[in-house]
């Protein structure tokens, strides 16, 4: 088991990203500990490539051991010049001043010359991606319950990045993806790399920018506008909960051509179509009872973050909140008093959903609603 951070997989970065990436460390009032270079080639046996854990957009991580024996994991930055700088500033600026059980912790830094490097705690069940289709010999599949926990926890994690207060900025993360999500020995999620990260200032919804992301998590309105906000994210987390729960990438090559994962699971109808979706394993250990109601569930709220227009997506409390009622539901053992649960999305005679009275509550016509919300 391993660290693993962000593969390569179609990440774009934008000019407005390069032209901003002016070095310094003034702008973090509270930096983690500095830890030296020299002690950091020690620690990694001299960045040796039998340490490599992870290979990144931009750098490289290692396992390492440091004096003190404590296991961590090191991400070197390519000396790539202002793009490299920039993402060092992006990870400091965040995660140097958050703490949160859903986030990776991030535990020390160096800036020696050329050198930019992070430290991290290592978290030894490495990413979501590898359990879903990088798995080695002798690992099991994850089963539902463990999949509605990472949801839900990776769900808390980004739900509290973007809730801005008086102490500090929201945070729009701009990269979430099955690979940015990692695990720990608990399998709890910890939301990873935030190299794209931006702050949204008080009283601001949206932040300028260029296109930035990986293809096939990268929200429809990125292409006609030049900025980001939250909804992006939820977007985002959408796809992610969606491959959870099909173990399909967004741009797999089984869908076909100009049709990604988002377009063919709204196109189900049917509840052998859902059930004939999921992933292979999933769908091996459940009938049409009580797990299976539940999967329909996170794909419905699935659907929500994945909603064409920012403004009908629900916010990431509101997603955390209905995910953290679902996993209580899987633990006291399905819906309780036999058959199928209310769904957790039910709507009320105005069309909202009865969990919420926010604006972003989808109406009660909407196929992404109604075709989902079909008790099997």
């Amino acid at each position: 088991m391993y660290f693993a951070l962000a593969r390569r997989r179609h990440k774009l970065y934008s000019n407005t990203d390069r032209d901003n990436a002016s070095f310094s460390l003034a702008f973090c009032e509270k930096l983690p500990e500095q830890i030296s270079a020299r002690k950091l080639a020690a620690a990694t046996d001299n960045f040796s490539g039998d340490n490599v854990v992870g290979d990144g957009g931009f750098g490289v991580v290692y396992r390492a051991v440091l004096e003190n024996g404590q296991v961590v994991a090191v991400k070197k930055l390519s000396s790539c010049g202002l793009q490299g700088d920039r993402e060092f500033r992006a990870e400091l600026q965040t995660l140097g001043e958050l703490k949160h059980k859903n986030l990776v912790p991030l535990l020390g830094y160096c800036s020696d010359n050329n050198d930019r490097l992070l430290i991290y705690k290592y978290l030894k069940n490495g990413s979501v991606d590898t359990w879903l289709y990088c798995r080695e010999p002798g690992m099991k599949p994850l089963d539902w319950p463990t999949r509605l926990r990472i949801a839900r926890g990776a769900a808390q994690g980004i739900a509290y990045l973007h809730q801005g207060c008086e102490q500090r900025h929201a945070i729009i993360h701009r990269d979430i993806k099955v690979s940015n999500i990692l695990l720990d020995e608990e399998f709890e999620a910890h939301v990873a790399d935030f190299g794209l990260a931006r702050l949204v200032n008080a009283g601001e919804t949206h932040v300028s920018t260029d296109v930035a992301g990986t293809i096939g998590y990268i929200p429809p309105e990125y292409s006609h506008k030049c900025f980001a906000t939250p909804k992006g994210d939820v977007y985002s987390f959408g796809v992610v909960c969606l491959e959870m729960l099909t173990a399909k990438r967004p741009t797999d090559q089984f869908f076909r051509k100009n049709t990604g994962l988002v377009a063919w699971v709204l196109g189900l109808r049917s509840g052998e179509e859902k059930r004939m979706a999921l992933d292979e394993c999933l769908r091996e250990r459940c009938e049409h009872g009580a797990e299976f109601d539940q999967m329909v569930e996170m794909m419905r709220i699935a659907c929500w973050c994945c909603r064409d227009a920012p403004s009908k997506r629900p916010s990431m409390q509101e997603v955390a909140s209905l995910l953290e009622r679902l996993e209580k539901r899987v633990v006291l053992g399905g819906g309780g008093g036999g058959g199928s649960p209310t769904p957790l999305l039910e709507r009320d005679r105005d069309g909202r959903s009865s969990s919420t009275s926010s604006s972003s509550s989808a109406p009660v016509d909407d196929p992404c609603v109604v075709e989902l919300t079909t008790t099997v």
